[in-house]
Protein backbone atom coordinates (compact mmCIF):
# COMPACT_ATOMS: atom_id res chain seq x y z
CA UNK A 1 0.00 0.00 0.00
CA UNK A 2 1.04 3.84 -0.61
CA UNK A 3 1.84 5.75 2.29
CA UNK A 4 -0.97 8.10 0.65
CA UNK A 5 -3.20 5.93 1.27
CA UNK A 6 -6.05 7.19 3.08
CA UNK A 7 -10.02 6.01 3.99
CA UNK A 8 -12.31 9.23 4.42
CA UNK A 9 -15.38 8.92 6.51
CA UNK A 10 -18.11 11.64 7.13
CA UNK A 11 -16.35 13.36 9.54
CA UNK A 12 -12.77 11.50 10.02
CA UNK A 13 -9.60 10.66 8.02
CA UNK A 14 -7.97 7.40 8.64
CA UNK A 15 -4.61 7.36 7.78
CA UNK A 16 -1.34 4.44 7.77
CA UNK A 17 0.94 4.36 10.66
CA UNK A 18 4.32 6.30 10.39
CA UNK A 19 7.68 5.68 12.27
CA UNK A 20 7.05 9.39 13.86
CA UNK A 21 3.24 8.67 15.37
CA UNK A 22 5.55 6.39 18.70
CA UNK A 23 4.09 9.29 20.86
CA UNK A 24 0.67 9.85 19.11
CA UNK A 25 -0.11 6.16 19.99
CA UNK A 26 1.75 6.34 23.56
CA UNK A 27 -0.75 9.00 23.80
CA UNK A 28 -3.67 6.50 23.67
CA UNK A 29 -2.32 3.18 24.76
CA UNK A 30 -0.44 4.85 27.38
CA UNK A 31 -3.81 6.19 28.93
CA UNK A 32 -4.89 3.83 32.09
CA UNK A 33 -8.73 5.28 31.17
CA UNK A 34 -8.40 4.75 27.39
CA UNK A 35 -7.23 1.20 27.52
CA UNK A 36 -8.99 0.47 30.45
CA UNK A 37 -12.24 -1.76 28.53
CA UNK A 38 -9.87 -2.36 25.81
CA UNK A 39 -8.15 -6.04 25.88
CA UNK A 40 -4.63 -5.12 25.56
CA UNK A 41 -2.98 -3.60 28.94
CA UNK A 42 -1.37 -0.15 29.26
CA UNK A 43 1.91 0.31 26.87
CA UNK A 44 5.36 1.99 27.71
CA UNK A 45 6.22 4.32 25.20
CA UNK A 46 9.38 1.80 24.95
CA UNK A 47 7.71 -0.95 23.82
CA UNK A 48 5.29 0.97 21.47
CA UNK A 49 8.85 1.97 19.80
CA UNK A 50 10.10 -1.02 19.44
CA UNK A 51 6.50 -2.55 17.91
CA UNK A 52 6.28 0.46 15.61
CA UNK A 53 8.49 -0.88 12.49
CA UNK A 54 6.83 -4.31 12.84
CA UNK A 55 3.20 -1.56 12.36
CA UNK A 56 4.28 0.66 9.59
CA UNK A 57 5.67 -2.28 7.26
CA UNK A 58 2.87 -4.58 8.05
CA UNK A 59 0.11 -1.83 6.58
CA UNK A 60 2.77 -1.20 3.36
CA UNK A 61 3.01 -5.02 2.43
CA UNK A 62 -0.71 -5.60 3.04
CA UNK A 63 -2.65 -7.36 0.11
CA UNK A 64 -5.95 -9.78 0.68
CA UNK A 65 -3.44 -11.99 -0.73
CA UNK A 66 -1.04 -12.05 2.66
CA UNK A 67 -3.12 -10.41 5.06
CA UNK A 68 -1.90 -9.70 8.82
CA UNK A 69 -2.59 -6.52 9.82
CA UNK A 70 -4.37 -3.35 8.60
CA UNK A 71 -4.04 -0.69 11.13
CA UNK A 72 -4.37 2.98 11.12
CA UNK A 73 -4.12 6.21 12.66
CA UNK A 74 -7.69 7.69 12.91
CA UNK A 75 -7.38 11.66 13.07
CA UNK A 76 -9.43 15.08 11.81
CA UNK A 77 -9.63 16.46 8.53
CA UNK A 78 -8.80 19.92 9.54
CA UNK A 79 -6.25 19.96 12.10
CA UNK A 80 -4.59 16.56 11.34
CA UNK A 81 -5.03 16.36 15.35
CA UNK A 82 -4.75 12.37 15.99
CA UNK A 83 -7.94 11.24 18.15
CA UNK A 84 -8.14 7.40 17.97
CA UNK A 85 -6.26 3.96 16.22
CA UNK A 86 -8.29 1.51 14.42
CA UNK A 87 -7.59 -1.32 11.91
CA UNK A 88 -8.55 -5.05 10.70
CA UNK A 89 -6.14 -7.71 11.97
CA UNK A 90 -5.86 -11.97 12.32
CA UNK A 91 -7.10 -12.15 15.38
CA UNK A 92 -3.60 -13.19 17.74
CA UNK A 93 -4.81 -16.31 19.35
CA UNK A 94 -7.12 -17.40 16.17
CA UNK A 95 -6.01 -16.72 12.82
CA UNK A 96 -8.95 -17.59 11.09
CA UNK A 97 -10.75 -14.47 12.35
CA UNK A 98 -10.10 -11.08 11.10
CA UNK A 99 -10.53 -8.83 14.39
CA UNK A 100 -11.89 -4.97 13.96
CA UNK A 101 -10.38 -3.07 16.88
CA UNK A 102 -10.96 0.62 17.40
CA UNK A 103 -10.23 3.17 20.02
CA UNK A 104 -10.26 6.74 20.65
CA UNK A 105 -8.88 9.41 23.20
CA UNK A 106 -11.05 10.06 26.07
CA UNK A 107 -12.18 13.76 24.68
CA UNK A 108 -13.86 11.81 22.00
CA UNK A 109 -15.81 9.11 22.94
CA UNK A 110 -19.77 9.12 22.91
CA UNK A 111 -19.20 11.24 19.69
CA UNK A 112 -20.31 8.29 17.04
CA UNK A 113 -16.87 8.23 15.90
CA UNK A 114 -16.10 4.81 16.92
CA UNK A 115 -19.50 3.14 14.31
CA UNK A 116 -18.47 5.74 11.51
CA UNK A 117 -14.65 4.51 11.75
CA UNK A 118 -16.17 0.51 12.31
CA UNK A 119 -18.61 0.49 9.30
CA UNK A 120 -15.82 1.99 6.99
CA UNK A 121 -13.30 -0.66 8.19
CA UNK A 122 -15.79 -3.32 7.36
CA UNK A 123 -17.01 -1.82 4.42
CA UNK A 124 -13.22 -2.03 3.28
CA UNK A 125 -12.66 -5.40 4.52
CA UNK A 126 -15.48 -6.85 3.04
CA UNK A 127 -15.61 -4.62 -0.35
CA UNK A 128 -11.47 -4.25 -1.07
CA UNK A 129 -10.14 -7.20 1.02
CA UNK A 130 -12.97 -9.82 0.40
CA UNK A 131 -13.10 -11.20 3.48
CA UNK A 132 -16.33 -13.24 4.10
CA UNK A 133 -16.52 -12.41 8.00
CA UNK A 134 -15.02 -9.94 10.25
CA UNK A 135 -15.03 -10.34 14.20
CA UNK A 136 -14.77 -7.92 17.22
CA UNK A 137 -13.80 -8.79 20.61
CA UNK A 138 -15.43 -6.67 23.61
CA UNK A 139 -15.23 -6.87 27.14
CA UNK A 140 -18.45 -8.34 29.13
CA UNK A 141 -19.26 -4.61 30.75
CA UNK A 142 -18.72 -2.61 27.66
CA UNK A 143 -21.86 -1.92 26.88
CA UNK A 144 -21.31 0.94 24.14
CA UNK A 145 -19.16 -1.04 22.46
CA UNK A 146 -21.45 -3.85 22.05
CA UNK A 147 -23.88 -1.59 21.62
CA UNK A 148 -22.27 -0.26 18.22
CA UNK A 149 -21.25 -4.00 16.88
CA UNK A 150 -25.11 -4.80 17.33
CA UNK A 151 -26.17 -1.37 15.37
CA UNK A 152 -23.35 -2.22 12.49
CA UNK A 153 -25.06 -5.92 12.14
CA UNK A 154 -22.96 -7.93 14.54
CA UNK A 155 -24.35 -10.30 16.30
CA UNK A 156 -22.62 -11.92 19.23
CA UNK A 157 -21.28 -15.46 18.80
CA UNK A 158 -19.67 -16.79 21.95
CA UNK A 159 -17.76 -16.04 24.80
CA UNK A 160 -13.63 -16.47 23.86
CA UNK A 161 -11.69 -19.26 25.84
CA UNK A 162 -9.43 -21.60 25.62
CA UNK A 163 -6.74 -18.70 23.92
CA UNK A 164 -2.87 -19.68 23.81
CA UNK A 165 -1.29 -18.58 27.16
CA UNK A 166 0.12 -15.49 25.57
CA UNK A 167 -3.17 -14.23 24.50
CA UNK A 168 -5.04 -15.36 27.81
CA UNK A 169 -6.36 -11.71 28.06
CA UNK A 170 -8.45 -12.69 25.29
CA UNK A 171 -10.31 -15.26 27.48
CA UNK A 172 -13.95 -14.06 29.01
CA UNK A 173 -14.19 -11.47 26.11
CA UNK A 174 -17.38 -11.66 23.72
CA UNK A 175 -16.77 -12.31 20.32
CA UNK A 176 -19.15 -10.65 17.92
CA UNK A 177 -19.13 -11.21 13.94
CA UNK A 178 -20.84 -10.27 10.72
CA UNK A 179 -20.82 -12.10 7.43
CA UNK A 180 -20.45 -10.49 3.83
CA UNK A 181 -23.89 -10.20 2.48
CA UNK A 182 -23.70 -11.62 -0.91
CA UNK A 183 -26.29 -9.98 -3.97
CA UNK A 184 -27.87 -12.57 -5.31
Amino acid sequence: MRPEFRINTARLILRPYTMEDVDNLFALWGDPDVMRLIPESVAEREFIATIMPYIVHSFADCQPENFNNFGMMVTLPDTGEVIGWCGLIKMFPFPENVELYVGFAKPYWGKGYAEEVAEALMDYGFNVFGFDEITAVVVPEHNASKHILEKLGMEFRYIVTGSPEQWKYYDGLLLYSKKKILSS
